[in-house]
């Protein structure tokens, strides 16, 4: 049983935004020689996370944003005192990792899934980490 860790960089460039990173993913388990098993994709930050959706149509990464922000604004009553709270609950429903299978050293999704990173008090630099588990 082999157990890799990985790690790679992103600049998000909007304030909430989901990134594709389902090739950088796939790229780290190529590179592990995993060819059965699993990968925890993990973001290691409190306004950010990451989910498996729809990346096939350019409008709905763009749509679930959209109706994030109409449930959790920017602006409202929130106590948190660095006035980003909407960020941290966003996390919190969207989730900070995702478990993928691999199985003859590639991931298996859905013909029209994707792996996002879910950006919510961006931009800024971020890290994604990865724990590929296998044979």
């Amino acid at each position: 049983m082999k157990f890799q860790q990985s790690e790679f960089r992103l600049q998000t460039s909007r304030r909430s935004e989901f990134v594709d990173i389902t090739s950088k993913v796939r790229e780290k388990i190529s590179e592990s020689g995993v060819s059965q098993g699993l990968c925890l994709v993990y973001s290691p930050h409190t306004s950010s996370g990451m989910t498996i959706n729809q990346g096939v149509e350019p409008d709905v990464t763009p749509e679930i944003v959209e109706q994030l922000n109409k449930c959790f604004p920017w602006e409202d009553q929130y106590h948190h005192h660095e006035g980003n709270c909407a960020c941290h609950v966003k996390t919190t429903i969207i989730g900070t990792s995702e478990k993928v299978i691999i199985k003859d050293g590639k991931i298996l999704l859905g013909d029209c899934e994707r792996i996002f990173f879910s950006e919510f008090n961006g931009p800024r630099p971020r890290v994604v980490f990865l724990e590929i588990i296998g044979e």
